[in-house]
């Protein structure tokens, strides 16, 4: 019958787990051995576990019996989690960790019942042995192939897993009393021996997987290396130091029109000029024994190489040779630092203005020129920045179109602008302003042209103070020629007024007087018919008498009587009001008055009422509220009646219909009166009233105004150093409001 003492088993097998515990956890001290360190660990606690139950009788059973197997299923579960990482596995966190409270409580409430403690652990442990075969069955990430390793490993955990199940057979079915599995039993015996050797054998299969994956991973980093090492588009050569070749790539060996298999193994001298390989051979001896880096520039065959030694780390008798065709870098370093120089002597020799700025705004560089502009030495500039220097009043503008191109909207802007100098003037300049962007497309710097335009600003200036003083004098011009061609109108209609009044006055004065003596004449006459009448009475014959009567009756003697004399009197007052229209059309026009005099304005706004009233009485009332104490003012009559006679024919032509026209005046103090003529007709749309004292405009048909008329009207009351104000609502009406001095300024009146 196959038995033996358990002790020694179990000591066997604690001694073994320890070692290969401490063995491993020494191996696996380098970087990327974390599934080394766990298997490490695993092994530690199995070992542990089995010197816990060596001691058994000896300590406490929850030390010697829960513990111990606590601890063998935290092996198991070590193991398990060392093969999760290292195949890079996915297995649920409870199936890892879950049988261990499982075992915790099993052999804590099973402390006292050994065969189904004995039945209960090789329940889990068994388990948990079938989670490590379901893994290693599986083809992880990072094992493409199963190895040697890993089919020792999986023998070894098929053997493990059989074990366990012979053990839960063993329990269930076998002869043998509970006792003897702890002493004699055949089966506990075959359980150790073999899980002894599985043991070795699962520990040397991970190994194995271990070494297997280095393996792999040398040689794929050997292939990528010498990858590399061919694809590199320059030479690069391995030497020893007395010149022996070790290895070069393609690139090499094609410059020497070759290839690498028949350069290697050959030295350095070989199909090499003396010239040529004479400093080589120094240089290499000089790196492997100085261990200092080298380089070497020469040319053959028209090209340019430069040489580069480097000694090998750990290998002082290794040296490696960079060798770079640098023909078109030297010729490209040559035209940029020609390039350079050029700009350079550009930029600091230039009459404009120039800086590269970051976009941070601060100054990077700026030239000779842009420092004389703002006043400041180089250094002091470059520790400001430009918006720093910006007026206040263009700052906005500027930072707005910056943002702009922060933005990624535009890459570049002029725009003119001013600078803050250092001594506190101002300077005007013109800037051009573009970015230069990265490769991810955000700004690297700007560069900027700044050209000093206070000279051209000033004749702007200049040219446009003499623009508007042409403007102002041509517009004065303008409604000089304008009141000029009214006034001379004024003055024609005057003459002709004025020729009319004298032409009318003379038939009316002999009309006007025959008319008193007509009156004189037929009073003398009807007293001498009555006279007759009554000496006829007396007198005569009754019947000639009759005939008078009847005669009498039929005219209607005493209606003739009466009513002749009314006729009279309506021809007078006809012939009165003709000489008073006469008049107020000479004093209207004025002839002959071109001098300042004292006016009395309601005078003159009653004779302008009198002589438009035609043109009002059919549309409107007029209503006059004229104050009292108003004093007569020092004017041109003449053309105040104009500015009155425009005003109020244009508040008819406002009225659509019906109307009212109210004209007041007011005694604003003792200097100032003012004059106001309303209406309430359709009115003025805002948008023209800031136009309607512009010469030409006009909003009436096309031969039914000029638009000269207000424009003439603001002339003339400025000509008297007084205002015109309108006020407007569209649908109510329009107040014209006129303010004037009683007594002009000198100035005016010369």
């Amino acid at each position: 019958m196959l038995h033996a003492d358990v002790s020694a088993l179990l000591l066997a097998m604690a001694a073994l787990s320890l070692a290969l515990g401490l063995a491993f956890g020494v191996v696996s001290r380098g970087s990327d051995m974390h599934p080394l360190r766990l298997w490490a660990g695993a092994m530690l606690l199995h070992g542990l576990a089995y010197a816990l139950l060596i001691q058994r009788g000896t300590i406490p059973d929850w030390i010697g019996i829960v513990l111990a197997n606590l601890l063998l299923s935290l092996s198991y579960a070590l193991v398990l989690l060392a093969l999760v990482r290292f195949k890079n596995a996915r297995l649920s966190a409870w199936l890892i960790w879950g049988p261990l409270p499982v075992a915790l409580a099993v052999f804590s409430w099973l402390i006292g019942d050994a065969p189904t403690r004995l039945l209960s652990a090789s329940v889990i442990y068994g388990t948990q042995h079938l989670f490590i075969l379901y893994l290693l069955l599986q083809r992880g990430s990072r094992d493409p192939d199963r190895g040697p390793g890993q089919n020792l490993l999986l023998s070894a955990e098929i053997l493990v897993t059989l074990i366990f199940a012979a053990r839960i057979l063993d329990s269930l079915f076998g002869a043998a009393p509970a006792q003897s599995l702890l002493t004699m039993s055949p089966v506990q015996t075959l359980t150790y021996l073999v899980g002894f050797a599985c043991l070795l054998f699962a520990s040397l299969g991970f190994v194995f997987m271990v070494k297997e994956r280095a393996d792999r991973t040398i040689e794929a980093g050997k292939r990528m290396l010498t990858a590399i090492f061919d694809s590199v588009d320059q030479s690069i050569a391995m030497f020893r130091s007395d010149g022996t070749l070790l290895r070069i790539n393609r690139v090499g060996a094609e410059r020497f029109h070759t290839t690498p298999d028949k350069m290697i193994g050959g030295r350095m001298a070989d199909g090499m000029a003396p010239e040529i390989a004479g400093p080589r051979l120094a240089a290499v001896a000089r790196v492997a024994a100085g261990g200092q880096p080298e380089c070497l520039v020469d040319q053959r065959a028209g090209r340019t190489f430069r040489l580069s030694f480097y000694p090998v780390a750990g290998e002082p008798d290794l040296v490696v040779v960079y060798g770079a065709d640098v023909t078109e870098a030297i010729a490209t370093e040559t035209a940029l630092r020609r390039s350079e120089e050029h700009f350079r002597a550009f930029f600091e020799r230039s009459m404009v203005g120039m800086a590269t700025t970051s976009p941070a705004k601060g100054w990077i560089e700026v030239n000779q020129a842009l420092c004389g502009i703002l006043g400041y030495p180089r250094d002091e500039l470059l520790q400001t920045s430009w918006d720093a220097l910006t007026h206040p009043d263009d700052l906005a503008a500027d930072v707005a179109q910056f943002d702009r191109v922060m933005a990624g909207e535009i890459d570049e802007y002029a725009i003119d602008k001013r600078f803050i100098r250092k001594d506190g003037s101002v300077v005007y300049a013109y800037i051009a302003a573009r970015c230069l962007r990265l490769a991810d497309g955000s700004i690297d710097y700007f560069v900027a042209l700044i050209e000093d335009i206070s000279e051209r600003k000033a004749r702007e200036a200049e040219l446009a103070q003499q623009l508007a003083e042409m403007t102002a004098l041509n517009r004065k011009l303008e409604e000089a020629q304008n009141q000029l061609l009214q006034s001379e109108k004024m003055a024609a209609i005057g003459q002709l007024a004025a020729g009319v009044a004298h032409e009318l006055n003379n038939p009316i004065g002999f009309v006007y007087s025959n008319l008193g003596t007509l009156d004189v004449y037929l009073k003398d006459i009807f007293e001498i018919a009555a006279a007759c009448e009554s000496a006829a009475a007396k007198a005569g014959n009754p019947a000639d008498f009759a005939q008078i009567n009847a005669l009498k009756a039929e005219k209607d003697f005493d209606y003739l009587k009466s009513d002749i004399f009314q006729l009279m009197n309506e021809s007078r007052d006809g012939l009165a009001r003709v000489r008073k229209i006469v008049q107020d059309l000479r004093d209207f026009s004025h002839v002959g008055e071109t001098q300042w005099q004292w006016a009395d304005i309601h005078q003159c706004l009653d004779s302008t009422l009198n002589i438009v009233w035609n043109e009002l009485k059919y549309k409107c009332t007029v209503t006059k509220h004229y104050d009292t104490t108003l004093p007569q003012i020092r004017c041109l009559p003449s053309q105040l009646n104009q500015v009155f006679m425009n005003l109020l024919l244009n508040a008819v032509q406002a009225i659509p219909d019906k109307g009212e026209i109210v004209v007041s005046t007011e005694r604003v103090d003792a200097a100032t009166i003012r004059i106001c003529i309303s209406d309430n007709g359709a009115g003025i749309p805002r948008e023209n009233l800031k136009r309607i004292f512009e010469p030409f405009f006009t909003t009436k048909p096309v031969g039914k105004g000029t638009g000269l008329g207000l424009s003439i009207a603001w002339g003339i009351i400025g000509k008297h150093h007084g205002t015109i104000d309108v006020a407007s609502t569209v649908g109510a009406g329009t107040t014209f409001t006129i303010t004037l001095p009683v007594q002009p300024p000198e100035e005016a009146l010369s």
